[in-house]
């Protein structure tokens, strides 16, 4: 992070650039957590999986502290929060990814809320799960660049991730003419589209 931030103020660049993380797998182990935590006060978002978490915050000697259920999930998260001990301006917030439980959203001690997953995963329409992390986090990034509000970034990575989940590989667009504008089209559908129908269907659930 010090070199990226260093390699940017040497060309001109903005100094503080919207940084987003998604950690590799391999490398979320509790041998790992004093760097990741470090690292985490350089981002804007960190966005683990649930089981990637559980991780990286448990000693080998505990088991797999594999993470299930939504309240082993907020235990998580919170225990994170505890360790990086944000203070009041701080700009990083923390996204876990948490397959049919959704997104949990946290940010400062106090303000954490769950975002539904579209899908669960008895869904005749889940056909693919490869992918959807990265086309998640790619969408969150661009809303998030255009709002500054990671619930509405997060709904729109949710919405994005439903896509990825309908087939395998890629989705195959069209386009079509709607409101005398063309949109793009994917199974059958427009993006902003499914946008709507998420906030329309969801709220974000608000934990202590």
């Amino acid at each position: 992070m010090e070199g990226l931030l260093e390699s940017r103020q040497h060309r001109d660049h903005n100094t503080n650039p919207l940084i987003i993380w998604e950690p590799l797998p391999g490398s979320c182990n509790f041998v790992n957590r004093l760097t990741h935590l470090q690292a985490c006060r350089r981002l804007n978002v960190f966005s683990p999986d649930h089981l990637e978490l559980a991780a990286l915050l448990s000693r080998p000697e505990s088991g797999s502290g594999c993470a299930d259920s939504r309240s082993e999930i907020e235990i998580r998260g919170k225990q994170l929060l505890d360790l990086l001990d944000l203070d009041t301006n701080s700009s990083l917030t923390i996204v876990i990814r948490a397959a049919e439980h959704g997104y949990l959203v946290l940010s400062q001690p106090g303000q954490a809320s769950w975002l539904p997953s579209f899908y669960q995963p008895a869904s005749s329409k889940v056909v693919d799960a490869t992918g959807a992390g990265n086309a998640s986090l790619g969408a969150l990034s661009l809303e998030l660049q255009k709002t500054g509000d990671v619930q509405e970034a997060t709904s729109f990575g949710t919405t994005a991730a439903r896509f990825a989940l309908e087939q395998v590989g890629l989705s195959v667009l069209s386009s079509a003419t709607v409101g005398g504008q063309e949109v793009e089209m994917g199974h059958g559908s427009g993006f902003q589209a499914r946008v709507n129908e998420y906030k329309q269907r969801f709220k974000a659930r608000v934990i202590a």
